[in-house]
């Protein structure tokens, strides 16, 4: 999934640069200069078979075929809230094909994943973060992406937004503010339910090949018809939308 603010991991990688062949190909067959015979010196000739621009092209196609599918099926998902996800794209990751476990630094602990240990998506440490949160005085929650290890939120406060970071010992880090919150949806701290994402995820894992060890991140935004809903993202590359309390509503992909 990938763009992104400043808190987010970064997806794109430079995967055309290894598709075509570059000058440096017909470089390698030119005639040697003048005045010197390369036969005639008994070195051997090596011959540089030039990449064929079919080839590249059908990798082009294939790899922007499985970029394209899981977009294509949250573009679908989100209808009514076209809008609201506009702004929030850049957030996003991709889920990643497999599951893995993330290696601690030296002298870190090791970060927790799933529902378990100090994970921010259980009942016990989401509460704590947004209590953190709260205290901080930002503003209201515009948008939430929840993972096992860190909480990234978009917070609104008049016309003004801010982004916020707090990792899963409890390091809060405050982006700087800037104008445009006035337009934005946001939700009380009193509205959301700290279960939901815990919830969410054991009910995911109870209807769907996942399990929740295998829980990615969740994210919340605003829903005016809900207030706001939740969605769950593991890293098999299955999705499944919930509502405000955390329920499954349906899978997406």
């Amino acid at each position: 999934m990938p763009e992104h603010d400043a808190f987010v991991r970064e997806i794109v990688e430079d995967t055309l640069a290894g598709l075509g062949g570059g000058s440096g190909s017909s470089q390698a067959t030119a005639a040697p200069a003048s005045g010197f015979d390369v036969a005639a010196a008994g070195a051997p000739v090596v011959r540089v078979r030039r990449r064929s621009g079919v080839g590249c092209l059908v990798g082009l196609v294939v790899l922007l075929a499985l970029v394209a599918g899981p977009i294509f099926a949250l573009v679908g998902f989100v209808g009514s809230a076209e809008d609201t996800f506009d702004e929030i794209t850049g957030v996003f990751d991709s889920a990643p094909d497999a599951e893995r476990d993330v290696p601690a630094a030296p002298g870190q602990a090791k970060p927790p994943s799933g529902l378990t240990g100090a994970s921010l998506v259980s009942r016990a440490g989401f509460g704590k973060a947004l209590a953190r949160l709260q205290k901080a005085h930002m503003g209201r929650i515009g948008f939430i992406r929840l993972a096992p290890e860190r909480l990234d939120a978009q917070l609104v406060k008049g016309s003004r937004q801010r982004s916020a970071q707090l990792d899963f010992e409890g390091e809060l880090t405050r982006g700087p503010t800037a104008p445009g919150g006035a337009g934005l949806g946001s939700v009380a701290f009193s509205a959301i339910d700290r279960s939901a994402p815990a919830r969410l995820v054991r009910s995911s894992a109870a209807q769907f090949r996942v399990r929740e060890k295998g829980i990615d991140y969740l994210v919340l935004m605003p829903d005016p018809g809900e207030g706001h809903r939740w969605i769950a993202y593991f890293k098999n590359g299955i999705y499944v939308q919930g509502g405000r309390n955390g329920r499954v509503v349906r899978r997406i992909s």
